[in-house]
């Protein structure tokens, strides 16, 4: 079984879930398995890139971030953005708790996000000093995040996935359904030795792309919301 060309919406819903840090490496993957003869640079420059640009940050922040520091590794560099978009939108709504919060996991994650995290920084005087404390010690934790691996991961996942669709398998809800798709990935990272980022909000932002992509609706039922539980 085919599946048709996939074409993304330039709306504030596909944005919200697109800089998800849990799934940008994923949707990647899948964007290059569904458009024929497009590659996962092909997925930041011309889709996540200008949407992050224009809609969170602007293109001059962007750029100057990218170009100052270095960064040649679209994968780490747009999941540290990720982080960095949710700490401005939570600024916008008055969460200071969580702006700070997301600005911390930016700067574990990549520690070249110096110059945009300053951004999110200056924009809220509560995340303040302490930034330059906390990139120093996760400095020498960036190595870790090679994304190589990740990139293995989240290819051989979407086959094992389409494989399976393919062979007539089918779930009962979208739900289910992301569950399969994590655990798969959750087991290939772990094979792998990799960390495993996408276990704590992933299944919920999963659930809500699939749900939202018509494309993949032929792989499932049309029965949707939560499985129900075992009454054991």
């Amino acid at each position: 079984m085919s599946i048709p060309q996939v074409t993304v919406p330039r709306d504030k819903k596909t944005l919200e879930f697109f800089i998800n840090r849990a799934l940008l490496i994923n949707l990647a993957h899948v964007y290059q398995q569904l458009v024929p003869g497009k590659t996962v640079d092909d997925f930041y420059r011309s889709v996540l890139l200008p949407l992050v640009a224009e809609r969170v940050f602007g293109d001059e922040l962007l750029k100057k971030a990218y170009e100052h520091e270095g960064i040649h590794d679209y994968e780490i560099f747009m999941i540290s953005c990720g982080y960095l978009a949710e700490a401005k939108i939570a600024l916008i709504k008055g969460d200071r708790r969580r702006a700070w919060s997301c600005a911390m996991d930016s700067m574990s994650f990549c520690s070249s996000a110096k110059n945009a995290a300053s951004y999110v920084r200056d924009l809220d005087g509560t995340i303040n000093a302490q930034v330059d404390q906390i990139l120093s010690q996760n400095a020498s934790n960036s190595a870790k995040h090679r994304t190589e691996p990740y990139k293995d991961v989240g290819a051989e996942a979407v086959r094992i996935i389409k494989q399976r669709c393919e062979a007539g398998e089918r779930w009962d809800s979208i739900n289910a359904a992301a569950r399969e798709i994590c655990s798969a990935m959750g087991e290939l990272a772990i094979s792998k030795g990799v960390p495993f980022y996408a276990q704590d909000g992933g299944i919920k932002t999963l659930s809500k792309y699939l749900a939202d992509a018509p494309d993949l609706v032929p792989y499932f039922t049309k029965k949707r919301g939560r499985p129900k539980k075992n009454s054991a």
